[in-house]
C-alpha cells in the first residue's frame, strides 16, 4: 500500500498589502510544535507562500484519540497554523495521496518540500487554487484526496468551511484563551497562565465552543483516514 502523505499549501490573503506581517512569516511558524508530525519543514516561497508535509495516514489513525495531540491532526494544525499567523489569513490546501520523489527507505528525499514532487503536492495545489476561484478572499480550507471523489469529500470540506469561519470569527484574545486552554487541558493551569480568573477563562472556553472545535479536530483526521484508506 503507497502512503498517503498530507501535503499543506496555503498562502497569504492580500500580503502586498501588510509588507511588514508578512516578512515575518517564517519566524511565525509553528514548527517546534508539530516537529513529531512533519515528515519535512514548514517552508516559505515567495515571501508569502507556505508549504509542508505531514506523516502519512496510517490505519492507526482513524481510532478516536483520547485528546487532540493525535499524531497527524489536520484540524489542530490548521488551528495553530491560522493563530500564529495572526493577523495575517492565509488560504490553505490540502492535498492527500502519494510522494514520487523518496528515497530508498520510502521517505521524502529532501526536508524542503518544494523540491518534492506527486500527486499530494497536485492535489494541494488544486485544493488551494480551488478557494482562491470559489472562496477568494476568505480564510478557507479545502481538501483534495488523490483518486478520492469530490462528493466523497463534500460534507467534510464544508464542515471545514464552517470551522474556519468560527476561527476567523474569534478575537486574538479570544484564540489565545483557545489555545493555551488547549494547551494545558486544564482550567486552573490555563488560568494561571493566562493570568485570569478560572471562570472568567471557563466563560471565554464556552463561549467559543472550545470543547467542540477540539472534537472536531479529532474526528476530521478519523474520518479523512477512513475515506482515503478505503480508496487504496
Amino acid at each position: 500500500m503507497d502512503k498517503r502523505y498530507v501535503v499543506i499549501t496555503a498562502d497569504i490573503i492580500a500580503s502586498k498589502k501588510q509588507p511588514e506581517e508578512t516578512r515575518r512569516i517564517k519566524e511565525r511558524l509553528p514548527i517546534n510544535t508539530f516537529q513529531d508530525i512533519l515528515a519535512t519543514d514548514i517552508e516559505v516561497l515567495r515571501g508569502d507562500e507556505i508549504q509542508c508535509v505531514l506523516e502519512p495516514l496510517t490505519a492507526d489513525t482513524e481510532t478516536q484519540p483520547s485528546d487532540s495531540r493525535h499524531p497527524v491532526n489536520i484540524g489542530r494544525f490548521i488551528r495553530h497554523l491560522r493563530y500564529h499567523l495572526l493577523p495575517l489569513k492565509a488560504r490553505v490546501g490540502i492535498g492527500i495521496g502519494g510522494i514520487s520523489t523518496l528515497d530508498s527507505a520510502g521517505n521524502p528525499v529532501s526536508k524542503n518540500p518544494f523540491e518534492l514532487n506527486g500527486g499530494a503536492f497536485h492535489e494541494a495545489r488544486n485544493a488551494l487554487d480551488y478557494v482562491r476561484k470559489t472562496h477568494k478572499k476568505k480564510p478557507y480550507t479545502h481538501i483534495i484526496g488523490e483518486g478520492v471523489l469530490a462528493e466523497d469529500l463534500a460534507f467534510i470540506n464544508a464542515s471545514l468551511n464552517l470551522y474556519d469561519s468560527i476561527l476567523d470569527g474569534l478575537t486574538k484574545s479570544q484564540f489565545k484563551k483557545i489555545m493555551v486552554y488547549n494547551e494545558y487541558g486544564k482550567l486552573k493551569e490555563a488560568a494561571e497562565k493566562l493570568n485570569i480568573g478560572i471562570s472568567s477563562l471557563q466563560e471565554a472556553v464556552a463561549n467559543a465552543g472550545t470543547k467542540d472545535l477540539i472534537c472536531f479536530e479529532q474526528h476530521l483526521t478519523a474520518a479523512l483516514t477512513r475515506l482515503v484508506l478505503k480508496r487504496q
